[in-house]
């Protein structure tokens, strides 16, 4: 059985607001309060910890993120 899997957390400011999950039944973005627009975003790899270098996923995310706001 496949469990869920964090893959990216998305950081407002100091606080964490989004996180990307791979679950069975596909991708689910999970945002949790709210996104203050003059910090900056930053999305990390929920298993490395680093920060994600893929512009694309990052744009992705960013733009879900603001579309669910």
């Amino acid at each position: 059985m496949i469990e869920n899997k964090p893959l990216y957390a998305a950081i407002n400011g100091d606080k964490f607001v989004s996180i990307l999950w791979d679950t069975p039944k596909g991708k689910t973005l999970v945002v949790r309060g709210d996104i203050d627009p003059e910090s900056n975003i930053r999305i990390k790899d929920c298993e490395t910890g680093e920060g994600v270098k893929d512009v694309d996923m990052k744009n992705i995310l960013l733009e879900i993120m603001n579309i669910s706001r």
